[in-house]
């Protein structure tokens, strides 16, 4: 397909293939979206659940400006990082807001990533190097919107901030926005309950993540969480999802190493099932947290990293878990799971929960899965956990838009995004997505922090970030070329 003139493609429906249709999925148009000072990788990106809102992060954005909207042409301070808030207007999109962080300094990596509530008018964006307290311990900032003003809220920290802990390297806001949950994957007690111990330092990187709860427009920490079975280098928290109401939580721990398998199995450390991964549930009843699941894989295996990416749906009873590294061949769903030909190809599962048991319900993989791929490094649900969208950041393909040859490898690192969608307790892919400029190593679908896909509720809207995309362009709609380098692009698919 040729480069579209304006950046939007159009008249998608009568390519894709009948399960589109059957889906009611109409994926009609791609958008290409740049930010409108081509800030640093721009891409880690997140929908409102209404669907009007969006944002996103760009970390290597340089100016120097604070607050909201100030100077976006100064490029005086590198990596401060900023993130840029799009709105409908109409049928297309515009951008509303530029926000900074209140202050700027070099290196502080604003808009690492991003999460938005389900009306729109709470962003939390992440500040991952942010250095108050301790240097590079980390930050999240909190913006509401009034009408069509942004202002910044509140600037949060742990509870027990250090240097190189990780603190907001992920995000979830609940869908009434009242509650958020930061992961901090790098953070070194040994602790293993809720609430324990933040002052023990003896398990370097076993992980941390925090919840936040806000009343009356203050926020203020509610829980302290650690995994049942915490070790260092396990990396709990970097990923975490929520539930519409905040009250269950998922939390990834893609270096967790037991050599269990399926759900609650026996959580001792194996040498042979090394970063073979875990997720951890947990559940709050009134202002109390239980850790009330633990999730693996069923096939575990060394290096997996199962929990990377993980993803709720709104109502928690749908939960998919991406393995970036998992290695088998198949393709599809629910193919074979001992094959382990394919290192790196990736894969996603799928669980459902009926009451309060949890059970895998898939195991997805990519229609194309090659070796090296990274399908699954990011992933998102639609509030009813029938839409699953998943990246693969190192897929080869040459095709642009949907549903193009899946077998043409001639772009390395070009990227993909797969849309599955369920039926009943049937999933199905229903679309391979590429960008309309595919590039060499632009990452479309996903990047090395994974957080570069989202879905709307109604899963009508999709987003995907393609955080090393290289065009010059500002704005919504701008023509695509290879003249900006870095700067990083994000794909509307509606």
């Amino acid at each position: 397909m040729d480069t579209p003139s304006d950046g939007v493609v159009d008249a998608f429906v009568d390519a894709a293939p009948d399960a589109v249709r059957d889906a009611g999925v109409q994926l009609s148009k791609m958008t290409y979206v740049k930010p409108s000072n081509r800030g640093g990788q721009f891409a880690p990106v997140a929908i409102s659940g209404d669907g009007n809102t969006f944002v996103v992060g760009a970390s290597a954005e340089a100016s120097a400006a604070m607050g909201i909207n100030g100077n976006q042409q100064d490029t005086s301070t590198p990596f401060t990082g900023a993130a840029y808030v799009f709105v409908r207007s109409g049928s297309s999109w515009v951008q509303q807001a530029y926000l900074k962080s209140s202050s700027s300094v070099t290196g502080k990596r604003f808009g690492w990533t991003v999460s938005i509530s389900g009306d729109g008018n709470t962003i939390a964006v992440a500040s991952i190097f942010e250095s108050s307290v301790a240097g590079d311990s980390g930050a999240v900032y909190v913006f509401t919107r009034t009408g069509s003003a942004w202002t910044e809220q509140a600037m949060l920290k742990a509870s027990n901030p250090e240097t190189y802990d990780g603190f907001a390297n992920s995000l979830a806001l609940s869908t009434d926005g009242q509650t958020l949950i930061v992961g901090a994957n790098g953070e070194d007690s040994a602790s293993n309950m809720i609430n324990g111990d933040q002052s023990d330092n003896s398990a370097p990187h076993a992980g941390a993540a925090y919840v936040f709860v806000r009343n009356a427009n203050v926020w203020t920490i509610q829980a302290y969480l650690k995994a049942s079975n915490a070790r260092a280098a396990a990396g709990f928290g970097r990923s975490v999802a929520t539930a519409g109401n905040g009250n269950v939580v998922v939390v990834g721990s893609q270096g967790e190493s037991s050599a269990a398998t399926g759900v609650d199995g026996a959580q001792t450390f194996s040498g042979g099932a090394q970063a073979s991964g875990a997720a951890y549930v947990f559940t709050r009843t009134n202002t109390t947290w239980a850790q009330t699941a633990y999730i693996k894989a069923s096939n575990t295996r060394a290096s997996t990293h199962f929990g990377w990416a993980v993803a709720l749906s709104s109502d928690a009873t749908t939960l998919a878990v991406g393995a970036p590294q998992e290695a088998s061949a198949a393709s599809g769903i629910d193919g074979d799971q001992s094959s382990v030909t394919a290192p790196s190809s990736g894969a996603v599962y799928v669980f459902a929960r009926s009451g309060g048991t949890w059970v895998q319900q898939a195991y997805a993989k990519a229609s194309n899965p090659d070796t090296g791929d990274f399908f699954a490094e990011a992933i998102a649900l639609s509030a009813d956990g029938s839409r699953l969208i998943v990246g693969a950041a190192e897929e080869d393909g040459g095709s642009s838009a949907l549903n193009g040859n899946q077998q043409d490898n001639s772009v390395d690192g070009s990227g993909a995004a797969y849309v599955f969608g369920r039926s009943g307790s049937t999933w199905t892919q229903l679309v391979y997505a590429k960008a309309i400029n595919p590039g060499n190593s632009d990452s479309f679908g996903s990047s090395p922090d994974g957080h570069d896909i989202a879905v709307s509720g109604d899963g009508s809207l999709f987003a995907i970030g393609a955080m090393f995309e290289t065009g010059s362009g500002t704005g919504v709609g701008s023509v695509p070329d290879d003249l900006g380098p870095g700067s990083g692009a994000v794909y509307l698919l509606e």
